[in-house]
C-alpha cells in the first residue's frame, strides 16, 4: 500500500485560529478543505491549527500508519488508496485532538 504524504507548512506569521477544547474533550471533527481524484486515488486536504501534529492515518485491513510533523503546519493533505480511511491530528503543544473520516473514496 502506498501513501503519498505533503504536508503543507506555513510561516509563524500565519493566522492561528483559535479553539476552545481542553485535553480533556473528546477529538474534534475537521473537514475537508479539498479533495479531487488523482491518478486512481483520493487527494483530500484538512485545515488544521497552527502547530506540530502527530498524525495517524488508518484503515480496514492496514496497518496505521504514524506521521510527526514538521513545526507551523496549518494542513495536513495525503492521498488515499483504500476505500476508507479515518484521521487523527494530535496537537503537540497542548495535545488538542482533531478527526476525519473518508468514508467514501469514490475515485479507485
Amino acid at each position: 500500500m502506498r501513501w503519498t504524504v505533503v504536508l503543507l507548512a506555513m510561516a509563524l506569521s500565519a493566522c492561528n485560529r483559535p479553539g476552545s477544547a481542553t485535553p480533556e474533550a473528546p477529538p474534534e471533527p475537521v473537514g475537508l478543505s479539498r479533495q479531487g481524484c488523482n491518478q486512481g486515488g483520493l487527494w483530500v486536504e484538512f485545515p488544521l491549527e497552527q502547530g506540530t501534529y502527530r498524525i495517524t492515518q488508518a484503515a480496514p485491513g492496514v496497518e496505521p500508519i504514524l506521521y510527526a510533523s514538521m513545526p507551523d503546519v496549518v494542513g495536513y493533505g495525503t492521498r488515499v488508496e483504500t476505500p476508507q480511511a479515518s484521521f487523527s491530528f494530535e496537537r503537540l503543544e497542548d495535545g488538542r485532538v482533531w478527526t476525519a473520516e473518508v468514508v467514501e473514496n469514490r475515485c479507485i
